[in-house]
């Protein structure tokens, strides 16, 4: 039989109380066991999992806390250091929270002025919803686009989609973002007028079918809101000014 790595987690949060919860964490996020310690007591370890085909090797201390959500100000942006492709799809959970002012508009995303190059999700101060713009084609949604909703854009079939309704599909080509990597809170063309009030609940990218972001709303070991992506262990910071918004801390 192989021998395989298989790494639990801790998750404490609540430190200023007497009591703390703790949720210990298979390998894959998921919860194995739930547990309390007090403040300067013992830490009570769960028994060991087992797993076919794994051996158990021992107990991770996770460095951060996951969080509902953050919140952009309209100063703090993140690059996601993805550079969408013609193979790729991207989903993300997100809330604008503010119109924007007449004769602009806000964005997520990236690519330049030029039409084939436009990987985006827009709300402007004159529409009735979100437009999605993947290529050259732009339509609206009537729908809130101050809500939450899930965005998401599916390159290989040339379609976006909002909630999981399909608001467009088109016969055009999109050539790649210019070679500029995927702005939350923000639109990567070159430009920085596009910084916008908004939350993110999460973020995800696949390319070739393989998923290469999942990116996940933290708090760090020094408490400081950002973006933890599961897929490369990195934490992914604020690019802008001031400092995100924490939500509240998944219980």
């Amino acid at each position: 039989m192989k021998k395989f790595l298989i790494l639990l987690s801790i998750l404490c949060y609540g430190a200023y109380a007497d009591t703390i919860s703790l949720h210990w964490l298979n390998d894959d996020g998921s919860i194995y066991e739930n547990s309390t310690c007090t403040v300067d007591g013992d830490l009570i370890l769960p028994t060991p999992p087992t797993k076919t085909g794994y051996t158990f090797t021992g107990w991770e201390l996770l460095n951060y806390v996951p969080i509902e959500y953050i919140e952009s100000t309209g100063t703090q942006w993140i690059d996601t250091g993805f550079v969408p492709t013609v193979n790729s799809v991207m989903e993300t959970d997100y809330q604008f929270t503010q119109s924007p002012a007449r004769g602009t508009s806000y964005q997520i995303g990236a690519g330049s002025d030029n039409n084939a190059t436009r990987f985006r999700f827009i709300i402007g101060n004159s529409t009735v919803g979100i437009s999605c713009s993947l290529g050259t084609n732009i339509d609206f949604q009537n729908i809130n686009s101050l809500d939450r909703h899930i965005l998401r854009i599916d390159t290989p079939n040339k379609t976006c989609f909002i909630d999981g309704y399909t608001i467009q599909q088109t016969n055009n080509a999109f050539a790649g973002s210019d070679g500029r990597s995927f702005y939350l809170f923000n639109l990567n063309n070159g430009s920085s007028i596009y910084k916008h009030p908004a939350r993110v609940f999460y973020l995800k990218f696949w390319d070739n079918n393989s998923q290469v972001r999942d990116m996940i709303p933290v708090l760090d070991k020094n408490g400081t809101p950002c973006m933890y992506d599961k897929v490369e262990h990195k934490f992914y910071y604020n690019a802008g000014t001031g400092d995100f918004i924490a939500g509240p801390v998944l219980q």
